[in-house]
């Protein structure tokens, strides 16, 4: 309401004009993933039987993200040989966080985006990276913040790294976000045995 109320009494000529219409944006879009999170699966009961490998859960999400000229790749590394992949539910929470990692990484990427799945005996982790221009130093130890974006990632207020962030928390995650030698890097680590609360056994 305040956002909308903000819009409304700006002038149209405001340079502060932009910055408040993808505030209004955000907001709708904060509204959209509160509402889903609220929105169980018509039966608790019914779970354990719709998991799906975690590396399958970020295929698709991926794919409803591409656009044309950005080739994404979705891979598994074992680094335990005997570690299995995660079969998960896809909840609200790891649907709308990894959405957003994933979707800011193709936004901002030249031609490529990588997804990792690293399966250790005791951790999980999930690589996200771009080949885009990567974070700019001054932000980069305050993502995860509500409206902090940079000169080289200035598209958006920062929202969609700070919801991703809260809702993957919410799964026992931490995140953890860095440059390479050419783009960015998002890594989503969990205990193993954090995921085996989230994927019981039948």
């Amino acid at each position: 309401m305040a956002a909308r109320e903000l819009a409304n009494n700006l002038p149209e000529d405001s340079p502060l004009a932009e910055e408040v219409a993808e505030l209004v944006s955000q907001t709708r879009r904060c509204r959209e993933i509160l509402k889903s999170l609220g929105q169980r699966p018509e039966s608790e009961a019914l779970r354990p039987f719709a998991r799906v490998p975690l590396s399958a859960l970020l295929s698709t999400i991926a794919e409803s993200y591409g656009r044309p000229g950005i080739d994404l790749e979705v891979a598994v590394e074992r680094r335990d040989l005997e570690a299995a992949e995660p079969q998960l539910t896809p909840t609200p929470e790891l649907k709308h966080g990894f959405a957003n990692l994933i979707d800011n990484a193709i936004k901002f990427a030249r031609r490529r985006v990588r997804i990792e799945v690293c399966l250790h005996a005791d951790v999980i982790a999930v690589r996200i990276e771009d080949d885009g221009p990567g974070f700019s130093p001054e932000v980069l130890e305050l993502l995860g913040e509500p409206y902090i974006s940079s000169a080289r990632r200035s598209d958006g207020l920062g929202l969609g790294v700070f919801i991703a962030q809260t809702l993957l928390a919410r799964t026992g995650a931490t995140l953890q976000f860095d440059n390479l030698r050419n783009g960015a890097r998002v890594t989503v680590r969990w205990r193993r045995a954090d995921l085996d609360e989230l994927a019981p056994e039948k």
